[in-house]
């Protein structure tokens, strides 16, 4: 009877036991549904995760929780600070911003920790480590958007047409020069703000763009109130599918069309504006000698105006600049129209050194070319923030995939040991199963039966984050290995095949084209309803080229690649910046009925 009684008393302690743990993975769970459920602030959601909080603990009636995250509160209503405390810090990127705090609100029996069970703090620094990394994940997603916000911000107007002239897209800067909103520009046509003058040529330079892939001309828009507005456009062509789309890139020149026609009518005016203009201008001999330069110019290299006229442009400008200046004034004495702008270095007076666009055209007397008119714009500092933008993207996904491998080691040696010590546990008490009331028993193989599910996904999403396969025996496997979970997992016809000679590629750029494939693929399996896909890699002497293919729905593909943010295609515009971070650009073609491939080259 004795020992009846403590088998009994073994059972309970064990379904308490598991009870507890129950507990714990309905608040981790339930945790993660409000990370991902749609339209949630993430004030709402902290607030929500530590209401779930008590509920976890061992005395949910007399439990408290409070989160603090850089500066900020969240607190049950029953919130009090008491003597009764356990606590956990929440730290991103190694730096302690908040914690997270439980209080008892009435005395308990001691425990492990106090009152409290050291299951209880294995929960509350797992809860504080997941708000740091929900916390990092919306600072990253805030980032992305603030990139998203620059496009439309640009200093240049930007928009995307048609063959026919027809907007499909422009930006803000493009709305607010003209005088329009959004919403009155799409669909129209660019014929409605041409000025005459310019409308009949619309065609021809469409042509332009098309058979050369990119054109610059001049332009006149008007504007709502009626004014004209000049504008330098830079056109090029951009491919969608099996779409041919123009996209423009104007830049307002009203200001300049404004001295080129002053300098025609009065040399005095000529002069003010000369001095005046915002842009450095410089005129010089066909030998390089400078013959006079603006305040701007002044300003710009550090030299006066006096001293700049003593001088020769060999002096300013780096050789290989020297080179590009004296190869577009040849090629304007051999009668080309030369319109497009192009970057050259400066060498200031101090030795530091400034990056220019500049623009050059020629100075005839009686028909003759006797020197050159060159304007300049210092981008010096606009060069540098596009290499800051282009290092902080690779810094933003080195520091994904550092988190993604520490994510999937934790999930590995924490989550999935703890959830298979939990199976074991239940499997324990299996064994008493015909000592157990029916109800018991079938909600003992319930849990199990979660449980395993629980493990397999956690297991799934570990390697999903970070494969092992990748890093023990390199890329093809690793693809190979995901072909293989299309046919496995999803009843996909998947194949995997190779060409070339193979040969490794550094660890970094591996992840990078696995982490493409991995995407693509993914894509493949949500949105496609493909049932045939193949994913192909081929090695030739100076690139590989990497091309996912299915036969599915396909898509009609209107955005411009960069402007992916803006359409909602997050996936494929992180598969966009992994492939600049490679020195390559992503392909994508699609067509409604006939599916999708996705390619890109990576030259070595």
């Amino acid at each position: 009877m004795t020992k009846l009684k403590q088998v009994d008393e073994r059972r309970q302690q064990q379904t308490q036991d598991l009870a507890k743990r129950v507990k714990e993975l309905n608040c981790l769970y339930s945790i993660s549904n409000l990370a991902t459920k749609p339209g949630i602030s993430f004030d709402e959601m902290l607030q929500g995760v530590v209401n779930l909080i008590p509920s976890a603990w061992q005395y949910p009636e007399v439990t408290c929780a409070r989160i603090s995250l850089e500066g900020q509160g969240f607190s049950t209503e029953n919130f009090r600070e008491t003597t009764w405390r356990q606590a956990s810090d929440i730290f991103t990127n190694g730096k302690r911003i908040g914690s997270v705090e439980v209080y008892h609100l009435a005395e308990k029996p001691e425990s492990d920790e106090g009152p409290f069970l050291n299951e209880e703090r294995s929960l509350v620094n797992t809860i504080a480590q997941l708000v740091g990394n929900l916390t990092e994940s919306r600072r990253a997603e805030e980032e992305l958007k603030l990139r998203a916000r620059l496009l439309d911000n640009a200093f240049d107007s930007i928009n995307l047409t048609d063959f026919d002239g027809n907007f499909l897209y422009v930006n803000e800067t493009f709305c607010k020069s003209h005088g329009y909103s959004r919403e009155e520009l799409i669909g129209t046509n660019i014929r409605q703000l041409d000025i005459p003058e310019y409308a009949k040529l619309i065609k021809p330079r469409y042509q332009e763009i098309r058979e050369k892939g990119q054109a610059t001309f001049e332009s006149a828009h008007f504007r709502k109130d009626g004014s004209i507005m000049h504008v330098e456009v830079h056109g090029r062509v951009i491919e969608s599918g099996n779409r041919k789309l123009a996209l423009s890139v104007d830049r307002d020149i009203t200001e300049r069309k404004r001295m080129e026609e002053a300098l025609k009518h009065s040399e005095s005016r000529y002069r003010d504006l000369f001095e005046s203009a915002s842009d450095a201008i410089f005129i010089r001999d066909l030998k390089g000698n400078i013959i006079e330069a603006n305040q701007a110019a002044s300003v710009l290299s550090g030299y006066t105006a006096g001293e700049l006229a003593r001088m020769n442009i060999s002096e300013l400008l780096t050789l290989e600049s020297l080179e590009t200046v004296m190869e577009s004034q040849q090629r304007q004495l051999a009668g080309q129209t030369i319109s497009q702008r192009y970057e050259v270095e400066l060498t200031r007076k101090d030795g530091t050194r400034a990056t220019m666009e500049a623009m050059e055209r020629l100075i005839t007397r009686n028909q003759q070319p006797v020197a050159i008119h060159s304007v300049a714009r210092d981008i010096t500092e606009q060069k540098r923030v596009r290499e800051y933008m282009r290092t902080y993207a690779e810094r933003v996904t080195k520091t994904q995939e550092e988190e993604r491998k520490r994510v999937a080691r934790e999930l590995h040696d924490d989550t999935a040991q703890a959830l298979v010590s939990l199976g074991m546990d239940i499997g324990s008490l299996t064994v008493a199963t015909g000592q157990l009331p029916r109800e018991v028993r079938k909600r003992l193989k319930e849990l199990r039966s979660r449980t395993s599910d629980i493990l397999q996904g956690v297991r799934s999403l570990s390697q999903a984050l970070r494969p092992p396969m990748l890093e023990e025996l390199g890329l093809l496997a690793a693809l190979q290995e995901l072909t293989n979970d299309l046919v496995d997992q999803y009843g996909i016809d998947a194949q995997f095949q190779l060409q070339g000679t193979i040969r490794r590629f550094p660890p970094d750029a591996e992840l990078a084209l696995f982490r493409i494939a991995q995407e693509a693929l993914n894509n493949v399996v949500k949105h496609t309803r493909a049932t045939k896909a193949a994913v192909r890699v081929n090695f030739s002497p100076t690139k590989v080229k990497l091309t996912i293919t299915d036969n599915g729905q396909g898509f009609e593909f209107h955005e411009v690649m960069n402007n992916l943010a803006y359409s909602g295609k997050l996936g494929l515009m992180g598969m966009q910046e992994r492939a600049r971070l490679l020195g390559s650009t992503l392909d994508v073609q699609s067509q409604l009925g006939k599916g999708t491939t996705v390619a890109l080259e990576v030259y070595q």
